[in-house]
């Protein structure tokens, strides 16, 4: 049984009104951390499980900056992504999944160099079609749509920063 505590960390997390971050706040605020919800639109109302939402688009790298600069987040939970593989405009996808990663990363980077931990979402969407079950990350890259090129994209940007941050993909 889980035990609700109070700490004093914060939780950044990108994508927050999306399916997975709406769970994993729940989780994060019961188990005593402070969440700082990013999202790209402005929301009539703050979720309550939430101690702040702060809107900014992550393709905007100044404004990625200056909330990476204020809000100093003990940890990133990194969500955001256009996932739908369908979407239809190519360019936000890329811009989205690869350029808002890295704003992200290199934030972190110039301005909470100390983040004690750095989640980032990807997809098995990057290995296409396997024909070698199970898949693991041993298994080679194969995206086979331009979601699926964005996420592999993304990957590779961000092990070129691997080394100055504590990065889980």
């Amino acid at each position: 049984m889980l035990k609700k505590t109070k700490i004093e960390q914060t939780i950044l997390v990108t994508g927050v009104t999306g399916f997975t971050g709406r769970y994993f706040v729940s989780l994060a605020k019961f188990l005593g951390f402070n969440c700082v919800g990013l999202t790209q639109h402005e929301m009539e109302q703050k979720p309550q499980e939430l101690d702040q939402v702060i809107c900014c688009d992550l393709t905007d790298k100044s404004a990625v900056d200056e909330v990476i600069r204020i809000v100093q987040p003990h940890y990133v939970v990194h969500l955001a992504a256009i996932s739908f593989v369908a979407h239809g405009n190519t360019k936000d996808i890329y811009l989205a999944n690869i350029v808002g990663t890295t704003n992200l990363i290199d934030a972190l980077i110039t301005h909470c160099p100390t983040v004690k931990k750095v989640l980032l979402a990807s997809s098995a969407n990057v290995y296409g079609n396997a024909e070698q079950l199970p898949i693991s990350e041993g298994t080679s890259v194969c995206p086979v749509n331009d979601y699926s090129v964005s996420k592999a994209a993304m990957e590779m940007a961000v092990n070129l920063r691997m080394s100055h941050l504590p990065i889980i993909v």
